[in-house]
């Protein structure tokens, strides 16, 4: 089974999640923010080392305070994922990647 994620950061306790989960499926995590772009967090509290999933971390677009990432639509406009999962609902991003699954006809789940 193929799943997506889509996350705003690769924090510790994600990433432990994201590889236990990675033993059971193959998982795909789209992360908005890297690490760099964290900088009120020690550089000590990330985890780079990504075991059982493939993480890609999107290009953004600043619009003042604002980021979205609308390369998010290059991975949703694929049939190669058996689920997708929006694991926030606030960024513009993942309410960009709501609305596009929902107008493009694809499945959602609430």
């Amino acid at each position: 089974m193929n799943v997506l994620w889509l996350t705003n950061c690769p924090s510790p306790y994600r990433v432990a999640f994201f590889s236990e989960l990675g033993k059971y499926l193959k998982l795909t995590v789209l992360s908005e923010n890297t690490m760099s772009q964290q900088v009120h967090r020690n550089r000590k509290w990330f985890v780079e080392n990504y075991n059982n999933f493939k993480v890609i971390f999107l290009k953004q677009i600043k619009l003042g305070k604002l980021i979205i990432n609308p390369e998010v639509i290059k991975y949703l406009n694929t049939k190669k994922y058996d689920f997708i999962v929006l694991g926030d609902y606030s960024t513009l991003t993942s309410i960009l990647a709501a609305v596009f699954m929902r107008v493009g006809g694809g499945k959602v789940y609430y």
